[in-house]
């Protein structure tokens, strides 16, 4: 008799350690899963909007903003000149609007939106915009409680370059040009690596004569005039890429190649 109960109460301990540690694994697991995002109630509490990563929310959550119209808010980040594009879909009934940087909760015009979109025929929309200038934009799904659901977007953004070619008049078969680099509002152009390709213009085409790196806020380039060139008059101009940038092109100027 007395067997019998030992061995009851080390099953009774064995099944109390057992669900113990399914608890803890549990709790591990939810303390390890990520949070879905959500977009705010008002501006104050939207989330900053993480480029390339998409996003979820449901305007059933939404924050009522007079009358029967509800909004889902959200803040970009952006600065002066950055290509800003915004893949989403809801349901029927939504709108996605993005409102100039400044906007608050405290003086928040439904009719002063910057940009603003319905959906396709397939529940989907892509908006894109250049921002005017540095700052948090705020962006909001706004519809009707009738047709609250779920929604998802995806940021992206190609930041914005001005190129500044030095005023030349001529240009030996060989020499260098140095090339200033900015973001439209004068700023430094440092987010990825950037690359300056001076270029020609001859017979028609375009033609890199050289390239080089953005180092702080110039790139200093070496160029070499084929001699298809020699003694002829030619358009030149700088250009940019980057992977985080969009096309940047100079103004062109008339070069004579000695």
């Amino acid at each position: 008799m007395g067997a019998k109960v030992m061995k009851g109460r080390r099953r009774t301990r064995t099944y109390r350690h057992a669900l113990a540690a399914l608890v803890v694994l549990v709790g591990c697991l939810a303390a390890s899963s990520p949070a879905a995002a959500e977009g705010g109630t008002s501006i104050a509490a939207g989330p900053l909007v993480p480029y390339g990563q998409q996003q979820f929310g449901n305007t059933a959550n939404a924050g009522h903003l007079g009358g029967y119209e509800i909004g889902s808010f959200w803040n970009l980040e952006v600065i002066a000149g950055d290509q800003v594009t915004l893949d989403w879909e809801a349901k029927r009934g939504t709108h996605l609007e993005v409102f100039p940087a400044g906007t608050t909760d405290f003086n928040f015009d439904p009719g002063q939106k910057f940009k603003v979109q319905g959906l396709n025929s397939e529940g989907k929309g892509e908006l894109g915009f250049t921002a005017p200038q540095t700052g948090t934009m705020p962006m909001a799904l706004l519809t009707v409680e009738e047709y609250a659901g779920p929604y998802s977007f995806t940021a992206f953004v190609k930041h914005g370059l001005v190129l500044a070619l030095p005023r030349v008049s001529h240009l030996g078969h060989v020499g260098k040009i140095t090339v200033g680099v900015h973001t439209p509002d004068g700023g430094l152009a440092a987010a990825s690596p950037i690359k300056v390709k001076i270029e020609a213009r001859h017979a028609g085409r375009w033609l890199a004569i050289g390239a080089a790196p953005v180092v702080g806020s110039s790139a200093r380039v070496s160029v070499q005039a084929p001699r298809s060139l020699w003694g002829s008059t030619v358009a030149l101009r700088a250009a940019a890429s980057g992977s985080a940038y969009g096309p940047a092109k100079s103004g062109a100027r008339q070069v004579s190649i000695r």
